[in-house]
């Protein structure tokens, strides 16, 4: 993401230290902003399609409000 201009805030090998302060201050969560909600695949022996979903973590769903976007987008329906 870093090499087309678009780094991870909480990244603190390749994103921008500036972000990172930013996020820390304003939201307190020194964490890495990523989340991996639902994963797709075929099931190696049964080749069954198979779905896995999550929600998001309390403390991301919360930046994500605080932020002013709809953390329901990100969550389980």
């Amino acid at each position: 993401m870093k090499h087309i201009a678009h780094p991870i805030v909480g990244d603190a090998t390749h994103g921008k230290g500036r972000h990172n302060r930013l996020f820390q201050e304003l939201f307190g969560h020194p964490r890495l902003f990523l989340a991996a909600t639902e994963m797709r695949f075929t099931h190696p022996v049964s080749r069954q399609a198979l779905r896995l979903r999550t929600g998001l973590a309390e403390d991301f769903a919360e930046v994500i409000g605080q932020l002013g976007w709809s953390a329901a987008a990100y969550t389980n329906s």
